[in-house]
């Protein structure tokens, strides 16, 4: 049936999806709040990028932390992807990262908390040119990116760079506010 209707941007998502893409498009979810990427080996994956705030964060995780290990149980004896699904759970609850910093193992507790993605921010990149990089056109869009222009135009921009690269999309309405 969606085939049917002959438009590239409709699909089916089965039930078992739904609540993750109601989380991905809110821009918040249950988690530790990390971008992560896999080793190509496949022993652990390196901590990309940490939210503001987030529970990986007051944790004391940083960037470039390689997670080898969820609950006691080692990566590559579980597999990645199931290893990542470790590390998501219910908001209250802990789970144990092993951690390697350089070459230093230990052991980090991690409450699972809501995250809230940073959706848009901006920043002055001259003394008259401000930068604003939006993730994409979802939930809070509207909110953060006018917060961020303002927040530059009080900075004393007087021109402004709108960043999109790699901007999946999201809602009409967010975009048109």
């Amino acid at each position: 049936m969606v085939e049917g209707i002959e438009d590239q941007w409709s699909y089916y998502l089965p039930e078992s999806q739904m609540q993750a893409y109601h989380d991905s498009m809110a821009n918040s979810y249950v988690g530790i709040g990390v971008t992560v990427a896999r080793l190509e080996d496949g022993s652990g994956f390196e901590v990309q990028r940490g939210e503001p705030g987030s529970p990986a964060q007051k944790s004391g995780i940083m960037p470039m932390d390689v997670v080898i290990g969820v609950d006691g149980v080692m990566v590559p004896d579980v597999g990645m992807d199931a290893a990542i699904d470790m590390v998501a759970g219910e908001q209250g609850t802990d789970v144990k990262l092993t951690v390697l910093r350089d070459e230093t193992r230990m052991e980090v507790v991690v409450t699972r908390d809501l995250v809230l993605v940073e959706v848009a921010y901006g920043k002055m990149v001259s003394d008259k040119i401000g930068y604003v990089h939006i993730t994409n056109f979802d939930s809070r869009c509207a909110q953060e990116s006018i917060a961020a222009v303002e927040s530059l135009l009080e900075q004393g921009a007087q021109a402004l760079i709108f960043d999109v690269r790699f901007n999946p999309g999201g809602y009409r309405h967010e975009l048109v506010k």
